[in-house]
């Protein structure tokens, strides 16, 4: 039972883990874009 619970510990820490990695990600590219935006209008 204890080596579920770990499981299922681990697999909901992992997608957490996953999903603030690719936020970080999509703010990081959305912030280019708007850099090149910016740069393109000057």
């Amino acid at each position: 039972m204890s080596e579920f619970l770990f499981f299922i510990i681990g697999t909901m820490l992992g997608g957490l883990f996953g999903i603030a990695c690719m936020c970080c990600l999509q703010i990081n590219r959305l912030s280019e874009r708007r850099l090149k935006v910016k740069s393109r209008e000057n």
